[in-house]
């Protein structure tokens, strides 16, 4: 998936900008939803295999795409050691969870 999350990401790019206005909202939001698809596919695979193919894919994802929370997220984890970005992302889903709550 990350080689195709990356010829995709420009495609949906320049069709966020040259779309009908009624279809730029849909494009954007698979956009979004690549970007974020993509950022967690390749964390996984970083952990798991080649770290350093896994930031060229995301960052290349990331360039055609609107800056996303989850995928700078996901980024900063890559650039992390592996028992700190654990610790981090468990303690990112508790308060998500506790805000979500209010």
């Amino acid at each position: 998936m990350l080689r195709w999350g990356t010829l995709i990401a420009p495609v949906l790019a320049r069709e966020a900008r040259r779309a009908a206005v009624e279809d730029r909202p849909a494009v954007r939001s698979a956009l979004r939803a690549l970007v974020r698809r993509q950022a967690r596919d390749a964390y996984y695979y970083g952990r798991r295999h080649d770290l350093t193919r896994a930031r060229a894919s995301l960052w290349t994802v990331m360039r055609h795409a609107p800056l996303d929370a989850h995928a700078l997220a996901y980024l900063a984890a890559l650039w992390l050691p592996e028992p700190i970005s654990s610790f981090g992302g468990r303690a990112a889903r508790r308060m998500a969870r506790a805000l979500g709550r209010r």
